[in-house]
């Protein structure tokens, strides 16, 4: 343990030889804290559960923005218009109801989007471009979370 995680930066210099004990630093028994250690969240799972998990969970995210895409899009629920498609687990849709226009119609997605995210069972974003056009406020959805399955 103390192997792996020792650090003999020139910061870091060893303890004198006479206050060494069993245990010879204390830092030495984790990884080092005080900076963030990024990669060991993806490597310790990648080590304990394999690159397989990973792709199932990835593939599942995938079809279920697919899905999601498309239930939005069949016309099931009038007036709900796919903006955008599914790119990797990520799009855009919008409510448009046929009569308000600009800033009206940002208004209407933004009391639909509210109310959707009321609830706290999905949380779902606004998404407009760096224009800023008046109209074109749309709900992104983005389906990322591994607690989201069918």
């Amino acid at each position: 343990l103390q192997k792996g995680n020792r650090s003999d930066g020139a910061c870091m210099q060893p303890p004198p030889a006479e206050s060494v004990t069993e245990i010879e630093d204390i830092m030495n028994l984790s990884p080092e804290l005080t900076r963030d250690f990024r990669g060991l969240k993806m490597w310790l799972p990648l080590q304990m559960l394999g690159v397989e998990a990973f792709r199932a969970q990835l593939e599942e995210k995938l079809a279920l923005a697919r899905y999601a895409a498309s239930a939005i899009g069949d016309g099931s629920v009038p007036n709900l218009r796919i903006v955008s498609e599914p790119q990797l687990s990520i799009f855009t849709f919008k409510l448009i109801d046929g009569v308000k226009t600009g800033k009206e119609l940002d208004a209407l997605n933004a009391e639909f989007l509210n109310h959707i995210n009321k609830n706290g069972n999905v949380v779902l974003s606004p998404f407009r471009s760096v224009n800023a056009i008046p109209g074109e406020l749309c709900i992104r959805m983005a389906i990322l979370s591994h607690r989201s399955d069918l």
